[in-house]
């Protein structure tokens, strides 16, 4: 139950296909939509634009993403 309403707009997003294969399987496992996951995700990176600056938001995201691809290695 919500309580109040939520205003939404669409807009699309091009994904590899690694990254949907991987939100395709944690949707399943989760039983959350993957809609629900994805605006999770941008909420969370928004906010971080906020509390950290854009510059050191990016910084984080690029530095994890440095990281899962030295693990996957």
């Amino acid at each position: 139950m919500q309580a109040k309403s939520q205003r939404y707009r669409q807009f699309p997003v091009r994904l590899e296909l690694s990254v949907s294969d991987q939100l395709d399987r944690y949707a399943k496992l989760t039983r959350i939509p993957k809609t629900t996951i994805a605006r999770f995700a941008i909420e969370k990176f928004v906010n971080e634009i906020e509390i950290s600056g854009l510059v050191g938001a990016v910084e984080e995201v690029f530095a994890a993403s440095r990281s899962d691809a030295n693990q996957a290695k």
